[in-house]
């Protein structure tokens, strides 16, 4: 049920808010065709009967002494929008005209009188010559750093791999390989190494290329 529909239903000489005209329209309205006695409004603030421009509060049976103001009806629109009627129209300020400022006279160009710039031969000498000394110059870096890179592996090089092959009873197979199978030196260390490491992964700091070397050797 629509509450706010009755709450400001126009009960002015009526008992309770359900016998009031208004009231009773609504009931219609909202599906109580032909009731004579609509039920009662649920507890809430109505305009009370008695008092005009009060609101009283209906318990959902009878009316009580609890009073309060009224709320004031809400502005007409058609009020609002005379009261601008006749009021004139603010208008934006008049567009200003541009100060005019003097105009100097131009004087026409005057063409170069050297003639057109040429490129500086001496600064293309310079330009090629400072080329040349920089790409000198990281060549020269280039071979330190192979030179100082492969004594350094030299120096820091551990070859115990070698030293440990290279020692004829540590090439034995190899050795067999070599002589009795008539293999050449670089194929029999290769089978050589396939076979002692066929079982058993090579050691972590194991050098395949200090193993050959040194066994190759051994075997000459």
């Amino acid at each position: 049920m629509d509450v706010d529909n009755v709450k400001y239903a126009q009960t002015s000489g009526s008992d309770s808010p359900a016998k009031s005209s208004i009231w009773q329209r609504r009931v219609r309205c909202m599906g109580f065709h032909g009731a004579v006695n609509p039920p009662d409004p649920p507890a809430d603030w109505y305009n009370d009967p008695e008092h005009a421009g009060t609101e009283r509060w209906w318990d959902g049976r009878r009316w009580t002494e609890h009073r309060r103001p009224g709320r004031p009806p809400p502005p007409d629109a058609a009020a609002r929008a005379t009261s601008f009627i006749g009021q004139p129209i603010p208008q934006p300020p008049a567009y200003r005209p541009q100060q005019q400022y003097p105009q100097f006279r131009q004087n026409p160009p005057t063409a170069w009188p050297y003639g057109p710039m040429q490129p500086s031969a001496s600064r293309g000498a310079i330009t090629k010559s400072k080329l040349i000394s920089v790409v000198v110059a990281i060549a020269s870096l280039l071979v330190i750093g192979v030179v100082v890179s492969g004594s350094l592996t030299r120096i820091f090089h551990d070859d115990r791999w070698y030293k440990w092959v290279k020692n004829p009873p540590r090439h034995g197979t190899a050795r067999n390989y070599y002589d009795r199978m008539g293999m050449d030196p670089e194929n029999a260390c290769q089978l050589d190494y396939r076979t002692q490491f066929m079982f058993n992964p090579p050691p972590k700091d194991f050098n395949k290329d200090d193993f050959m070397k040194g066994c190759i050797e051994g075997l000459k």
